[in-house]
């Protein structure tokens, strides 16, 4: 994806194991800067909402830092 500041970022998810079984763990979303190197994580709830999605961000979370 590209910035609206012309920044190029990889988006991707990462799944995870639980209790042995491949894939089936709970599922985040990460946000690499390619040009900075940063790596953000957007940790992924698994709570089901009929008028959106619910993501939590860390506290130190800053998107100029991408």
């Amino acid at each position: 994806m590209k910035t609206l500041t012309g920044k190029d970022l990889r988006v991707y998810r990462i799944k995870t194991d639980y209790m042995g079984i491949p894939d089936i763990g709970p599922e985040g979303l990460a946000i690499h800067a390619l040009e900075s190197g940063h790596i953000v994580r957007v940790a992924s709830a698994d709570i089901e909402m009929n008028n959106g999605m619910v993501h939590s961000l860390s506290y130190s979370y800053m998107w100029t830092e991408l």
